[in-house]
């Protein structure tokens, strides 16, 4: 295996940590990766990290990958193990999300006693006659015509005045 010098040449080169954050490949993993532990990992895997150092180091690894089909044909048995991954912890369970959740079950609960009030609860609307006099509109008319009449007289006397003065000035 040739290539799987390359890669360890390449790790020796840039060191194990520089590697490991350009490729994004965990350093644990990388370590398992140059002492050939190989059994520690799914063919997929193998054949993925191989594709990672091609693309970032711009190597040529086929013969490598080859051998990793030839190996996993010939030693490994077909299996179906958990594939070995990052696990990155989010926050899910955090305040916002929960508040998020509580605030839409709030507008949600909101919107249905809406729809029920103006919708689906149905009131009686009944007619009410109210009679005039309750009011007072009877009585508040015949005060407007009290007051109008009020005004007239009130401009027949300042009438009444006026020719009083111009028949004492004359």
């Amino acid at each position: 295996m040739e290539s799987h010098n390359t890669i360890k040449e390449i790790v020796e080169e840039y060191g194990l940590q520089s590697v490991s954050i350009k490729t994004n490949i965990p350093t644990d993993t990388l370590k398992k990766l140059i002492n050939g532990e190989i059994k520690t990992f799914s063919k997929m895997q193998v054949l993925g990290f191989a594709k990672i150092f091609e693309r970032e180091f711009g190597i040529d690894l086929t013969q490598f990958k080859n051998d990793i089909r030839e190996y996993y044909v010939k030693n490994v048995e077909m299996t179906n193990k958990p594939v070995l991954s990052n696990t990155v912890e989010t926050s899910s369970d955090g305040f916002f999300s929960k508040l998020f959740f509580y605030l839409f079950i709030a507008i949600l609960l909101y919107g249905a006693w809406y729809i029920y009030q103006n919708f689906y609860k149905q009131e009686s609307v009944t007619n009410t006659v109210v009679d005039n006099s309750y009011f007072g509109i009877e009585k508040n008319q015949s005060s407007l015509e009290n007051k109008k009449e009020n005004i007239y007289s009130i401009k027949v006397l300042e009438e009444k005045k006026k020719k009083k003065k111009n028949n004492s000035l004359a």
